[in-house]
């Protein structure tokens, strides 16, 4: 590895340091209308980018060549997700990592999310944002909801509604969206 400043000369008085961002990670939850969890890891599966293992008629993981299961990919890039339970409220959630909401917007998780429901017979009610969002989020997912709306309050209104984010608590944006906080 090189540097990106300085020399590549380990000085072992010094020592190194090595640091690493990503883009921010959006943890978002869907919704499912029903308690069979069955459903939502379903749905995680098919929309994760890592999709599923390949399993044979007897429910065995098929292994390739390289003696790894072999994997169908899902449909979102930046989507990591898997179905939990939700006794409290009486439905289960596709719980989601979204590594790049510029790949994966959450109003783009969310409308896949609800074909994939609906292909399965299930309904979605709204969503959640767990922990912050940035500003930039919502204000996309406002575009794609409301697309007449121009300034940051309409659209902001928008994404709240459009991903049903007050489905379970009503949602704050002054108290979950990052540059309304700093």
């Amino acid at each position: 590895w090189k540097p990106d400043f300085g020399s590549n000369e380990f000085n072992a008085r010094s020592g190194a340091i090595i640091t690493g961002a990503r883009p921010f990670l959006i943890a978002y939850n869907v919704n499912i209308r029903n308690t069979d969890v069955a459903y939502a890891n379903t749905i995680a599966g098919v929309l994760r980018e890592s999709g599923v293992i390949v399993k044979d008629a007897d429910g065995n993981k098929v292994l390739g060549p390289d003696g790894q299961p072999q994997r169908i990919p899902g449909r979102l890039r930046c989507f990591k997700g898997l179905g939990v339970e939700m006794p409290k409220h009486g439905i289960t959630q596709v719980s989601i990592n979204l590594t790049d909401y510029h790949v994966t917007p959450p109003h783009v998780a969310y409308e896949e999310v609800k074909k994939e429901a609906a292909l399965l017979g299930v309904e979605v009610g709204g969503s959640e944002i767990v922990g912050l969002v940035p500003k930039d989020a919502m204000l996309m997912a406002g575009k794609f909801y409301a697309p007449e709306a121009h300034d940051e309050a309409a659209l902001m209104d928008a994404a709240i509604k459009g991903l049903g984010l007050s489905d379970l608590y009503e949602f704050r944006a002054g108290e979950k969206v990052i540059e309304y906080l700093i």
